[in-house]
């Protein structure tokens, strides 16, 4: 099993971030099954649910390659921190797609996470843009067992009038630029070259 093959390579260094990786997850899958349906839930308890169930997963593969490698702490630690930021971007990317994105391209069925009424990156920061009014119509919306096509329009006019594809894209580019700045510090190669072509395809 993985334990026992880490255990081969006598390398205490991948033990411990292969025991941080399964505390996160677990913690992190703790905090989903508290908030994810709660109107409640702020931007800094999702950025935990992230980052206990994909962040840290990311980050955890790219710290135990530089540990791999040979590398010093400080470079297997900006390599732990590039593959966290990857891994938020890669799930917020995920909630992007179920509410701004066909299923033609990307083979998801939109409002999936809407229709299961979980309360996901789009829908937190349309919340907290909106008014007293507005939040209690939304609440409404996610608190029922089942919601509509005429939730869906509702939830859509909502994200229109305060433009949240557009901030969510800003948002996402700004961190593909900071992603791609770390990777240009890296010698040119075709591994390096691949990687920024599927992060700008994002």
């Amino acid at each position: 099993c993985g334990i026992e093959s880490l255990n081969r390579l006598r390398n205490p260094h991948l033990m411990d971030s292969f025991t941080r990786v399964i505390r996160d997850l677990s913690v992190g899958e703790l905090i989903q099954m508290q908030w994810e349906r709660s109107f409640a839930i702020t931007e800094e308890i999702y950025g935990k649910i992230i980052y206990g169930k994909t962040a840290s997963l990311f980050g955890a593969v790219c710290e135990t390659a530089g540990i791999l490698f040979g590398a010093d702490s400080r470079r297997v630690q900006s390599l732990k921190n590039f593959g966290i930021l990857m891994g938020n971007m890669f799930q917020k990317r995920d909630d992007y797609i179920d509410y701004f994105s066909g299923v033609a391209k990307n083979g998801k069925t939109p409002y999936k996470d809407f229709y299961n009424g979980l309360y996901t990156y789009p829908v937190i920061v349309l919340r907290d843009q909106c008014n007293k009014t507005e939040k209690k119509i939304i609440q409404k919306i996610f608190s029922k067992p089942e919601r509509t096509l005429e939730d869906t329009s509702v939830i859509e006019n909502f994200m229109d009038y305060y433009k949240i594809e557009k901030t969510l894209q800003d948002e996402m580019n700004l961190e593909k630029l900071k992603l791609i700045t770390f990777l240009k510090k890296f010698p040119q190669s075709p591994y390096r070259k691949l990687m920024i072509e599927r992060i700008e395809d994002l």
